[in-house]
């Protein structure tokens, strides 16, 4: 894994085409899964947090792809759901745990917390729903892309929301503190707390 994903170019974690055998920089939450399989080195780590990080972390949380790893939307390439700008709750997970194994605990909050704002502010809007993905970009359950949004319709909401979306909501809270917990409860916005 080392010798074959890393890039010193890109100073992350990349693809890798055995076909071609090259690295292919492709920048998506699964880029920092390295984090969360301890796998990384302190000063990869570090790289990451530093260069990989803020492509990621959107106003909702981490986005599944950068927008310019996606590329233009067209009628060949029309918008997937696993890319940006949606979010979905495994890579919030495990990005955090990542994130927090490393040392990078305060960072992991604001993560989380942009992410449990996002479904909080979603579910007091829109009557308690819950959906199974969020475009992170504007902070939404309106998500039109692939299959779309098992919830967008809200007739077609399950009433207990869905495991994974249920999953990360309390894993995050576990995650902050208890000032950020009762910020949370008042849906005072990411921005206020951390600035864009």
């Amino acid at each position: 894994m080392q010798s074959l994903l890393w890039s010193d170019q890109y100073r992350m974690f990349v693809d890798y085409n055995f076909r071609e055998h090259r690295q292919r920089p492709y920048t998506s939450a699964t880029s920092l899964y390295p984090l969360w399989a301890g796998l990384a080195t302190p000063d990869e780590a570090k790289a990451m947090v530093e260069k990989t990080l803020p492509l990621l972390e959107m106003p909702g949380g981490i986005v599944s792809s950068t927008e310019a790893s996606r590329g233009p939307v067209s009628e060949e390439h029309p918008p997937y759901q696993w890319d940006y700008p949606n979010g979905w709750a495994p890579h919030q997970m495990l990005v955090w745990s990542g994130l927090d194994q490393y040392g990078y605990g305060k960072i992991a909050q604001r993560v989380a917390y942009r992410w449990l704002y996002t479904i909080a502010r979603n579910a007091a809007d829109y009557n308690g729903t819950i959906p199974e993905k969020f475009d992170v970009v504007r902070r939404t359950h309106a998500v039109f892309a692939e299959y779309g949004n098992v919830g967008t319709k809200f007739s077609y909401i399950t009433r207990e929301g869905f495991g994974w979306m249920n999953a990360s909501f309390q894993v995050g809270l576990t995650l902050l503190s208890d000032t950020l917990r009762e910020k949370l409860e008042s849906l005072v916005p990411p921005e206020d707390i951390f600035g864009k």
